[in-house]
């Protein structure tokens, strides 16, 4: 898979792919702000590989906590 920079992965499909989910999947956690991403322009946008595998292990983490799969919110800040 290429890279557009080491450590990010470029498009919904590179992110997907990455995490072995599918690219629905992405853009709806895009959408709801799940998932960090860079817009870099209409039609560009980036995902740190990082905040990848961090986001997916933080949802396992609360589904596992919670068994609620609809808990898919953003992370919420410490202390709210």
């Amino acid at each position: 898979m290429k890279e557009i920079a080491p450590g990010w992965r470029n498009g919904r499909t590179a992110a997907a792919a990455h995490l072995d989910l599918s690219k629905r999947t992405i853009s709806r956690w895009v959408a709801q702000g799940v998932l960090p991403h860079r817009r870099i322009s209409k039609k560009l946008i980036l995902f740190r590989v990082k905040d990848l595998d961090d986001t997916v292990e933080r949802l396992a983490r609360e589904y596992s906590e919670t068994g609620n799969q609809k808990n898919l919110g953003p992370a919420s800040e410490p202390g709210s």
